[in-house]
């Protein structure tokens, strides 16, 4: 039976060594628990003619560490009384202190790793270990013999165990004990020991317990990228490629023809440029007279869309101030117009500061306050259309009426 159970765990080692090589186990677990085992054992002799082979009580403990799934080892203390009836007559009275250091295969999850959640709860374990019983014994007969020693023993069980709770387990175990040579009990016969024993386990971590972990929960499979057909997407993306070549070979056309252009426009510029130089230079317009009536000065402007005077407009306006101060006796309104770009508030307040900058000049030339009003139309009195830019420049002006 020991060469039967051993031969099953070695196999059962190489079957999880194999099915989880490329696997990587959990490392939030808790692997520690422990219990009491109470129950019954019985003496086996091959020759029953010495004692009859009475059943005696057990009882113990344990501590052990659940390495995965599949794997545990652990220590165990067993108490094992061994009291007998002598066939001849009087009493044996003998007991045992077995300290076993096991390892335990859990066969459920060997055999059928992919149990539904209520069948998770049921294991069964096969374990196989060795260890050395502190034995004594008082042998009562005619006379009274005793001995105490230590005596080698090989343990192999198997238990079956139901997860009442994430910490509480139930359980039954059987065990079989073997010894080399008898020296526990008084006789020249080969004994050994077997034993029923009830289990109770707690369990260290709860739902991190390892005992309380699935096997496909406990080891974390590498994830492999599914293979996909990349054929369509990438004759998509070379056909966007040859799109975006055509365009980039159709804008340099389209550059080439551009810059062709421009270099005829540079050389059209400097040909009308030659032709300007050439050009006799013109006499400046002659300056305005002031008259008793309205007089428009296209001469006089201003920055765009502001109120302030260019310095082309100080010739000007430097003859109507000679002019005024000429003639004590003249007053002179300043009117000032747009086009209809804009608002018709803007434009009409614009005007009026058009004007009033007009007045500002003058009067710093030396013409009297009193001799100046200023009034602003805006774009309300157009001397032209202002559907084209020609009108609207003529409708932007500045216009002066006089009177004596």
């Amino acid at each position: 039976m020991k060469k039967t159970v051993t031969t099953c765990m070695l196999c059962g080692c190489l079957a999880i060594g194999s099915a989880f090589a490329q696997t990587t186990p959990r490392k939030d677990v808790n692997r520690i628990s422990f219990g009491a085992k109470w129950g019954y054992n019985y003496l086996l002799l091959s020759d029953r003619t010495q004692f009859a082979c009475e059943v005696n009580p057990s009882f113990g403990a344990f501590f052990e560490i659940t390495a995965n799934p599949f794997w545990s080892a652990g220590v165990e203390y067993l108490y094992m009384n061994n009291c007998q009836t002598p066939q001849g007559g009087g009493h044996l009275e003998a007991a045992m202190h077995g300290i076993t250091y096991y390892n335990s295969i859990n066969i459920a999850n060997l055999v059928a790793q992919h149990r539904s959640a209520g069948w998770q709860k049921f294991n069964v374990f096969g374990t196989l270990g060795g260890g050395v019983g502190l034995y004594n014994y008082e042998f009562k007969d005619t006379h009274t013999s005793k001995e105490s020693g230590a005596q080698p023993f090989m343990m192999s069980a198997l238990a079956m165990e139901y997860n009442i709770t994430k910490t509480i387990a139930l359980g039954v175990e059987s065990h079989f004990r073997y010894t080399p040579d008898t020296k526990f009990v008084p006789t020249a016969n080969p004994a050994n020991l077997c034993g029923l024993q009830l289990t109770g386990r707690i369990k260290l971590g709860g739902d991190k317990n390892v005992r309380n972990i699935s096997v496909e929960d406990f080891y974390i499979k590498p994830q492999v990228a599914p293979v996909v057909d990349n054929s369509a997407a990438l004759n998509q993306q070379k056909q966007q490629i040859d799109a975006l070549e055509n365009t980039v070979a159709n804008q340099n056309d389209d550059l080439q023809a551009l810059q062709s252009q421009v270099n005829d426009l540079k050389n059209e510029l400097a040909q009308q440029k030659v032709a300007a130089q050439k050009k006799p230079v013109q006499a400046a317009p002659a300056p305005v007279v002031l008259k008793p009536n309205t007089t428009s000065f296209p001469a006089i402007d201003f920055t765009t869309n502001s109120a302030i005077l260019t310095t082309s407009s100080y010739p000007e306006l430097d003859n109507i101030a000679s002019q005024m101060k000429a003639h004590p006796t003249w007053k002179i309104e300043i009117a000032g117009h747009t086009d209809n770009t804009g608002t018709e508030a803007n434009n009409n307040i614009l005007s009026k500061e058009r004007a009033d900058a007009i007045k500002t000049y003058l009067e710093n030339k030396g013409v009297a306050d009193s001799a100046i009003t200023t009034v602003g139309f805006g774009s309300l009195r157009p001397i032209a259309s202002n559907d084209t830019p020609e009108g609207r420049a003529k409708n932007r002006r500045v216009e002066m009426k006089v009177t004596e």
